[in-house]
């Protein structure tokens, strides 16, 4: 257990996966935050200590203006943070965005360990591309299609029986 603990206090990477404020944008200008973002854990541990810390946390001007220059503070209007507390709850996560994740993630690490070889790198690259032109312009079978409408309505017969129960 404890050499556990020692891996992950030794790992390069933090608490934080990743972190995200939600911009309005409005024309070519960099826009003003929503008033919410998203924030990624390690893991679900973690990611419950965070929560109990950040829920109704009042924020401080001091907080605010932490990692601003003296440009950016003066334009931030010290109002803001008087009376504001955080409401953080958890947010379910969409899978195939996951996966995307994952996979980008894999592709970056194999970049980075391969050696840069222009090239291999460049035929590489080609051969990867034309498989998937190849597999997006093969029509797929009409019977495929009907068997996926099938399963759909089977599944949908399925939720209102269950709806009907309840």
């Amino acid at each position: 257990m404890r050499l556990k603990l020692k891996k992950r206090k030794d790992k390069k990477s933090g608490v934080v996966k990743q972190a995200k404020v939600i911009m309005e944008v409005k024309g070519s200008t960099a826009g003003r935050s929503r008033g919410y973002g998203f924030v990624e854990f390690r893991d679900h541990k973690n990611a419950l200590m965070g929560l109990r810390w950040l829920n109704c946390h009042a924020v401080t001007s001091d907080e605010i203006l932490e990692g601003l220059n003296d440009d950016e503070k003066k334009q931030v209007d010290n109002d803001l943070g008087k009376g504001r507390r955080l409401c953080v709850e958890f947010a379910i996560e969409n899978s195939n965005v996951v996966k995307r994740r994952r996979e980008q993630l894999k592709q970056a690490r194999t970049k980075r360990t391969r050696p840069d070889n222009e090239d291999t790198g460049d035929v590489g690259e080609s051969e990867n591309k034309k498989p998937k032109k190849e597999e997006a312009t093969t029509p797929t079978n009409p019977d495929d299609k009907k068997m996926g409408d099938d399963i759909k309505r089977i599944i949908g017969f399925k939720r209102k029986r269950k709806h009907a129960k309840k």
